[in-house]
């Protein structure tokens, strides 16, 4: 079976995807005092143009992880993992909104479904 370039480069079944229902919030990288870039728990660069969340503990060990994508009932488009909240947060997710302040004061608190693979 190892010579049967089929069986060695054939196409796998995905594994299955994972759906959890969250808070959703949002934020943003305003600063009024500082224009250095805002950056995510692991160090990533969120800039304006980045779709990212920040994830609560709980949901890493969930099997979420850093740079994971991650679809957000709702929303358009795929999001990436590249922040952590706070412990005291559990199933929730922030989605950055670059420095958007009234998109984040309007998006609010919500509870949705994310999924991912």
């Amino acid at each position: 079976r190892l010579d049967d370039p089929s069986y060695l480069f054939g196409s796998r079944p995905l594994a299955p995807k994972k759906s959890v229902r969250v808070k959703a919030l949002a934020y943003t990288g305003c600063s009024i005092k500082s224009k250095r870039t805002t950056r995510g728990a692991w160090g990533d660069a969120l800039t304006a143009d980045v779709k990212a969340v920040a994830v609560s503990p709980d949901l890493l060990e969930m099997g979420l992880d850093r740079g994971d994508v991650i679809s957000i009932e709702g929303l358009p488009g795929k999001y990436k993992v590249l922040d952590v909240m706070h412990s005291r947060h559990d199933k929730t997710i922030d989605i950055f909104y670059g420095n958007d302040a009234c998109g984040a004061t309007q998006w609010g608190k919500r509870t949705l479904n994310i999924t991912w693979q």
